[in-house]
């Protein structure tokens, strides 16, 4: 787990000349490093949990959509031959395939 006590921090930094004080720089500082990293940690939980995509536009150029969650990471958007807009190929979740088999009389 990422804590902020474990985070090294910047001295001189940044967020020192925003605040003009020091500690209160270097605290933001150890924040954002402790952010950074649980985003990272969460990155690698969740791609140790989903169904990774091999080749995305191999994925897409299926007729039928197979049943689950699937994940393309950045690499695999990167390497598309389908246009995706830049803003979009920064998130790390950035396509996400479901479809779930539902039972009509469920629904009732």
């Amino acid at each position: 787990m990422a804590l902020i006590q474990d985070s090294p921090g910047r001295r001189n930094g940044g967020y020192e000349r925003l605040f003009g004080h020091a500690e209160l720089g270097l605290l933001a500082s150890k924040v954002q490093g402790a952010v950074i990293s649980a985003g990272t940690e969460l990155e690698r939980l969740i791609r140790r949990q989903a169904a990774c995509i091999d080749d995305l536009d191999a994925f897409l150029a299926q007729d039928q959509m197979p049943e689950g969650v699937f994940l393309a990471d950045k690499k695999q958007l990167k390497k598309s031959q389908i246009p995706i807009p830049p803003q979009r190929s920064r998130i790390f979740l950035s396509f996400v395939a479901v479809r779930i088999q539902v039972d009509a009389m469920s629904l009732n």
